[in-house]
């Protein structure tokens, strides 16, 4: 009797130790949100923190979307952004957007660039304006008209600081005409 409940309980203890890799995925994903969620919401000592934990996640787990190591990245420029550090921010910023890589970009991915493009713009960074835009462009779905307007809009403004009025105001005509 002894061998049979010592087989049984070594059966259920087996049993108990395998879990199916969709949940345990489901399971860090979710948990990876919720950190990011608390470095951003609110911003404070223990943000970067909480992204340190989600790094740890995100470096033991396969099988994870790519879109959650950009949020994690977005989620540091962000704080750095909110705490003024814009050159901080500058470099997370262009590596999340490098990380997009995907046609027919999602409507996440516009928050990051729309990020991008204002932090080049205080920091006077033009060329990476214009290079991130296009990028974005060549990402876009060509049906989708509606997104266009933010590169578009993006794109003029850096021409006017730069003093290019017939640039600028083609594309002030390229967001008029998508709107």
């Amino acid at each position: 009797m002894p061998k049979s409940f010592f087989s049984i309980l070594l059966i259920f203890l087996f049993l108990i130790g395998c879990t199916h890799p969709e949940e345990d995925t489901q399971g860090k994903i979710q948990k990876i949100t919720d950190l990011q969620k608390k470095a951003k919401f609110p911003v404070n000592e223990d943000s970067f923190r909480y992204l340190q934990s989600a790094d740890s996640i995100i470096k033991i787990s396969q099988n994870l979307p790519d879109s959650i190591l950009i949020e994690t990245i977005f989620s540091k420029a962000y704080i750095f952004r909110v705490r003024g550090n814009l050159d901080s921010a500058k470099v997370y910023l262009s590596e999340a957007i490098g990380k997009i890589d995907r046609t027919n970009a999602r409507k996440r991915d516009l928050i990051y660039y729309r990020h991008s493009w204002e932090t080049d713009l205080v920091l006077e960074s033009y060329g990476d304006v214009v290079s991130s835009a296009n990028k974005f462009i060549r990402l876009l779905d060509p049906q989708n008209y509606a997104d266009l307007i933010y590169p578009y809009n993006a794109l003029e403004r850096v021409n006017l600081k730069l003093k290019n009025y017939k640039k600028a105001l083609l594309y002030n005509d390229s967001v008029q005409q998508v709107a």
